[in-house]
């Protein structure tokens, strides 16, 4: 996956209503990723979002952090992607990017931001996290019909 510093500017996909969004979550082995524990209502909020991304691709990107990348793709539970579940609900992730709305910015994130932070530790920044907390249960409508895109 492509690495961008957390509250950078959004550049992944063109889309109009993203033109001033920030980057979250979009990790790298070998940079630097803040880790702390996250509360279960952030957690229960962020499935929720990453279970119906707002932007959809073709293809899946896999977790290349931590023990995550030494796993063989064989074993890992869908043909490609990441397999989440929460209270008996299971999401694929890896081929989405989710759109928080806070008050004083737009963020855009993989849906594998799940899988950082209940895996990995992963922290987003506060702004996000209140953002995440803020927001509706169920997202807006999709932004975009999927495509293919070459990255």
């Amino acid at each position: 996956m492509t690495f961008f510093r957390d509250l950078s500017h959004f550049g992944y996909a063109h889309e109009p209503d993203l033109q001033t969004a920030l980057n979250v979550g979009w990790l790298s082995p070998f940079m630097y990723c803040p880790t702390e524990p996250t509360t279960l209502e952030f957690r229960r909020k962020l499935f929720d979002l990453c279970s119906r991304p707002q932007l959809r691709y073709y293809g899946y990107q896999h977790c290349m952090l931590g023990l995550c990348k030494f796993v063989p793709r064989k074993f890992i539970p869908a043909l490609w992607g990441i397999t989440a579940s929460l209270n008996g609900h299971a999401i694929t992730l890896g081929a989405g990017i989710i759109v928080v709305r806070g008050s004083t910015a737009t963020y855009a994130a993989p849906d594998l931001i799940y899988h950082y932070v209940t895996r990995h530790g992963y922290r987003p920044p506060t702004a996000f996290i209140d953002a995440v907390l803020a927001s509706p249960l169920s997202p807006p409508d999709r932004l975009s019909v999927s495509r293919l895109t070459c990255a």
